[in-house]
């Protein structure tokens, strides 16, 4: 019992939510599309990942918003979206260089798709939160 309470206190210290996706991803068998999360770092991180399935994120930087599904055009859902209530926006302080972008257009979308032959993970962190 000792050993086993030594572990998982090591475990919950020295990992993170990354390396545990690691670890899934290494043992895991078949095909997915996953988004993991942790109650520790919900306000700040998730790691999307695939293998054997398709897996997509999108980021609209104008808008703030990061999209991901199993399915490319499931990231595409911000498009012709607009802000309830409002055609310009006012963003928090944690991007002011935001305020005053038009709500209208959420402009450019850059988009990632996971290597899903191989396998691949993404760690997406906004910041401390």
């Amino acid at each position: 019992q000792e050993c086993f309470v030594k572990g998982a206190i090591d475990a919950f210290f020295n990992n993170d939510l990354l390396w545990a996706a690691r670890l899934f991803l290494h043992q895991a068998k078949g095909s997915f599309g996953l988004c993991l999360t942790s109650s520790l770092d919900a306000k700040r991180q998730i790691v999307v990942g695939a293998r054997g399935q398709t897996m997509s994120v999108a980021f609209y930087p104008r808008t703030g918003l990061i999209l991901y599904g199993s399915e490319q055009a499931s990231v595409k859902a911000a498009l012709g979206v607009t802000a309830p209530n409002s055609k310009v926006s006012k963003r928090s302080k944690l991007s002011p260089e935001l305020d005053g972008v038009s709500t209208e257009d959420p402009g450019p979308a850059i988009r990632l798709d996971l290597d899903d032959l191989a396998g691949e993970l993404c760690l997406l962190d906004w910041g401390s939160g």
